[in-house]
């Protein structure tokens, strides 16, 4: 919506962060697995997912590369990571199917 004139701040205060990961299925191509999870963990695919989608990079070489316009705008910036909070994923399976219970209970009110 900015990029076509509208004027929407982005607020990641107190955001949920978690980590994900990569996986090779056993029995694979592992040489064409670790070479596409190369190229896109590279700087230069990076950049172009954060500048297309403005979503946090894991390469601090494609991280300096952000325009200066975009690289504020990113979750994984400096700033907006201040007060970020790891997702803590064994309290979810734990607790995830209880708590949905809960809030449908008090959505249903």
């Amino acid at each position: 919506a900015n990029q076509q004139g509208k004027h929407f701040q982005m607020s990641w205060t107190n955001q949920l962060y978690a980590m994900d990961f990569w996986a090779i299925p056993k029995g694979s191509n592992t040489k064409a697995a670790f070479d596409i999870v190369t190229y896109m963990t590279s700087p230069e695919p990076q950049k172009a997912f954060a500048e297309k989608m403005v979503y946090g990079v894991t390469n601090a070489k494609a991280t300096a590369s952000i325009s200066a316009d975009i690289a504020p705008q990113l979750p994984t910036a400096e700033k907006n990571m201040a007060g970020a909070v790891a997702l803590n994923t064994p309290f979810w399976v734990d607790h995830e199917e209880e708590l949905q219970q809960r809030f449908n209970r008090w959505v249903a009110q």
